[in-house]
């Protein structure tokens, strides 16, 4: 999957959230959320739609997601990894450890998901 921008992250998730929803309804719901004008949130939809991420049913311009939340967090999770850190899941967990981004709780928590 190729990465997603920005303003595709802010779209799919609120149609993650909501889906189906109408594009109206993704509007109004960016406008409160991003303060985005209508013709911004439209354009972005209609690129996604085109770009085969979401997909588009009549009638009422129903939108739904082709992707899930998860298959993007892990596409962006192995880039990420493969960016910075060298294709080394073990390096990004080290870099969090030693800058003290994750606490023991959150080492508890990875030690049950390891031990599963």
């Amino acid at each position: 999957m190729k990465r997603i921008s920005d303003s595709e992250l802010k779209v799919f998730e609120i149609v993650w959230d909501n889906q189906p929803i109408t594009a109206k309804n993704i509007c109004l719901i960016a406008k409160d959320k991003v303060n985005w004008a209508i013709n911004t949130t439209y354009t972005v939809v209609t690129q996604m739609v085109r770009k085969g991420l979401l997909k588009r049913e009549e009638p009422k311009f129903l939108i739904s997601a082709t992707v899930t939340r998860e298959e993007v967090q892990s596409s962006e999770f192995d880039y990420l990894v493969k960016r910075f850190f060298k294709n080394s899941k073990s390096t990004l967990f080290s870099a969090l450890v030693d800058e003290g981004k994750i606490d023991k709780d959150d080492i508890e928590e990875l030690r049950k998901l390891i031990e599963k």
